[in-house]
């Protein structure tokens, strides 16, 4: 395991034990994705489906609800504990695994899934981290599957507030990650260069305001592939 994802973790943990609360409702912008993605399968056993940085399950539970095989990774015990705790409680016939460890060391065998999702943990990483992370979900992707990612885009509330860590990356006392987290901010620019071995599918921005206008969330809606012949 790296020192980022060993830090990273600590700051999670530490995060999970004290805000159990969170994530109590799925990603409005997976649960399109993953409607799109339902309607356009066709294979007779269910889509096997991976979240990275999985938190406390609440977009794992809404695809367990859709009875989708659903897989698990974060680096905090806490929120894999309450993630099970929820599964087990709401949706008890859900079928996958959910594990503890380093989203840039994927405990899979090559070519398992068939679509991997990202809601703003792979930008809790520095970009050299994030890379590894991309070629991991490459390597487990099978053939023509699909990647999603939430990201924080460049000028999102938050940049350029606490302590400056990288190139484009702070640790924000601001904004929607002012949890003493690693936080790094993408500009349209590197997307293509960071999703690689990936090939970007379709790029969209949102923005909301939020405190009466006084702040704006600006976040990126990435869809990618693996491209049939790699691997």
């Amino acid at each position: 395991m790296t020192q980022e994802y060993m830090a990273n973790s600590q700051v999670w943990e530490r995060n999970w034990r004290t805000k159990s609360h969170w994530g109590g409702y799925p990603n409005e912008f997976l649960v399109r994705l993953v409607a799109s993605f339902m309607r356009n399968w066709s294979l007779p056993v269910p889509p096997r489906v991976l979240e990275l940085g999985c938190g406390s399950g609440s977009n794992l539970w809404f695809m367990a609800r859709e009875k989708i095989e659903i897989h698990g990774i974060d680096g905090s015990a806490s929120a894999i504990d309450l993630a099970q705790k929820r599964l087990d409680r709401e949706a008890p016939a859900w079928q996958g695994r959910l594990s503890v460890g380093d989203i840039s060391q994927i405990d899979y065998p090559g070519n398992t899934f068939d679509l991997v999702i990202d809601v703003e943990a792979i930008c809790c990483n520095s970009r050299e981290v994030a890379g590894a992370i991309h070629r991991e979900i490459h390597r487990i992707l099978k053939p023509s599957g699909q990647f999603f990612s939430v990201t924080f885009a460049e000028g999102c509330w938050g940049e350029g507030t606490g302590q400056q860590v990288g190139p484009t990356a702070w640790i924000p006392t601001e904004g929607p990650l002012a949890t003493g987290s690693y936080t790094r901010f993408t500009a349209k620019s590197d997307i293509k260069d960071l999703l690689l071995p990936l090939s970007l599918k379709a790029l969209n921005l949102t923005t909301r305001t939020v405190g009466g206008l006084d702040h704006t969330i600006r976040e990126w809606i990435i869809e990618a592939t693996k491209q049939e012949g790699t691997s």
